[in-house]
């Protein structure tokens, strides 16, 4: 593809594995040091940084909605860092490089991991390191009204880090923990919280994988397992699925579709597209030979196959990016981007 505009980030970018976003004609860009870059969609001119004065690694999501950004950051298992609440707004326009502050923020303990926000109504909901899921009102507000705070471990003891962003759907939030294991759970954060086992012998062990919800009623995710035994690391996974309609009890077991022994990680977030009886699920795989692939799966008569896939060279940790027009853009650790129609 062509080049049409091209700009200097303040500084790098730690690891990379948190995307750019676009919204109201400003890019978004997760810089290390616990720091967020503004850029004008049209000609990249910086607008404004905002670093954290916890610093961290930017490994979660950025989101925007209704004129702010949300984000956290991760300092170590144990160390502090900040989940914040940033408004878009350029307050002067005459500096490039003006420092931003936080309309608010939240210090957790153990910080925050690929854990995205999601908007629900006027609330922000996310998830942290220590299991938690906290909800809060959008905008600036967070530090002067009350929000909700789910423990995990009310329901599962063993939980482990929420190390997904959330996924909203019809009432009820869905993201997984670092422990394979899928959730369900009511947006007011009451009641019971419903968990699913993820995990597969060999296989499963981890869950890094946002889901998401198909207009059949199914819920697809991902699992992976990194298997370092032979010295060097092994990357395996799977799609699995769960039928939201009937999930109304507590530890169950999903649905497996596809599984790869070497190069299939499933750390991303899968895009579905639904077409009657059947649904087209698109991810990709983390390995040193990653793929892109789509498994259709005949929701009728709970069939899986893998339609498609294609090579992607080494670690494409990130998902896919659908467009209206029917593009899958998605890139590698090899600085590469590809596009697929």
């Amino acid at each position: 593809g062509e080049i049409k505009a091209k700009a200097a980030m303040d500084h790098k970018s730690s690891f990379s594995i948190t995307p750019p976003v676009y919204a109201d004609g400003i890019v978004f860009v997760a810089l290390s040091g616990g720091t967020v870059q503004a850029f004008n969609a049209s000609t990249l001119e910086s607008l404004w940084i905002y670093t954290d004065k916890l610093g961290g690694q930017p490994n979660c999501p950025l989101t925007v909605k209704n004129g702010y950004l949300y984000t956290g950051f991760w300092n170590s298992e144990t160390g502090n860092a900040n989940f914040v609440c940033l408004s878009v707004t350029d307050e002067d326009p005459a500096q490039s490089g003006e420092s931003k502050c936080a309309s608010w923020y939240y210090t957790g303990k153990g910080g925050f991991y690929w854990a995205g926000a999601a908007v629900v109504g006027s609330n922000v909901v996310f998830g942290a390191e220590n299991g938690h899921i906290y909800s809060r009102p959008i905008g600036d507000t967070f530090g002067t009204a009350a929000g909700g705070d789910l423990d995990l471990h009310t329901f599962k003891s063993d939980v482990d880090a929420v190390r997904s962003s959330i996924c909203y759907n019809n009432g009820y939030l869905y993201f997984t923990t670092k422990d394979a294991t899928l959730w369900k759970v009511s947006s007011t954060l009451t009641g019971t919280a419903l968990y699913c086992n993820l995990g597969i012998s060999g296989v499963v062990v981890n869950a890094s994988s946002t889901p998401v919800v198909s207009p059949s009623g199914y819920v697809y995710v991902g699992g992976y397992f990194i298997d370092w035994s032979s010295g060097l690391g092994v990357y395996k996974g799977a799609l699995e699925s769960v039928y939201t309609e009937t999930w109304n009890t507590t530890n169950i077991t999903a649905n497996v579709l596809w599984t790869a022994t070497s190069n299939g990680a499933v750390q991303s977030s899968p895009v579905v597209y639904n077409d009657n009886d059947t649904d087209y699920v698109y991810f990709t795989t983390n390995g040193a030979n990653g793929k892109a692939v789509c498994v259709a799966y005949d929701t009728d008569f709970d069939d899986a196959s893998e339609a498609w896939s294609v090579a992607a060279g080494a670690y494409p940790l990130q998902g896919l990016s659908v467009s209206d027009n029917g593009y899958m853009t998605f890139g590698n650790d090899n600085n590469t981007v590809f596009v697929l129609k």
